[in-house]
């Protein structure tokens, strides 16, 4: 997901399909990355925010089934720390990403039930500098790669550690890690 509209589109894609007699809590985290092969930062303007529609997710959590939700909870995060943006022209602090949250669930935010983190995004030069510290220590890490060749790496009483990262095609976070037998996805 790499724009508002993505944003907006993921959100109502997954509150709509949403069934319970009671919901009383409510707390999603929300994994903004780009596309595969494409850059850190969206080709979306700014400006199109302020161009959503948005009575159709606002429809969507006015539905009775959401009367008894006292708290809802977004968490807005990026792997890649703040190198992920929505916008092409604009940085937003933690702060405007949420209160931009705030707008798209604003039926929620009105009741007071709506807490909403974000994270800071980098500047382009940011960016630029985080990747080449990234690069930097990659190579280094590269330079020692090969030592101590003919030694026993692990020994067969290790725990062995599998961790892979999923994400479905909304952005929504779905993390899987066995560590001997304790799964959390």
């Amino acid at each position: 997901m790499d724009s508002w509209q993505g944003l907006v589109t993921a959100l109502h894609k997954i509150l709509s399909h949403l069934s319970s007699p009671v919901i009383r809590t409510l707390q999603l985290r929300i994994r903004l990355e780009p596309p595969e092969h494409s850059p850190s930062t969206s080709t979306h303007p700014d400006s199109e925010f302020w161009t959503l529609d948005l009575g159709s997710i606002h429809d969507v959590i006015k539905r009775p089934l959401f009367n008894s939700l006292r708290d809802a909870s977004i968490k807005i995060w990026s792997e890649a720390l703040s190198l992920t943006r929505l916008t092409c022209d604009a940085v937003l602090t933690a702060e405007e990403k949420a209160r931009r949250v705030c707008l798209i669930l604003e039926p929620w935010d009105k009741r007071g039930i709506l807490a909403v983190e974000g994270y800071h995004e980098f500047s382009d030069e940011e960016i630029e500098r985080e990747r080449a510290r990234w690069r930097n220590a990659y190579d280094s890490e590269q330079q020692g790669f090969g030592e101590g060749v003919g030694e026993e790496a692990q020994s067969s009483e290790d725990a062995t550690v599998v961790a892979s990262d999923q994400a479905n095609e909304a952005g929504f976070e779905g993390t899987v890690q066995d560590l001997v037998g304790n799964s959390d996805g």
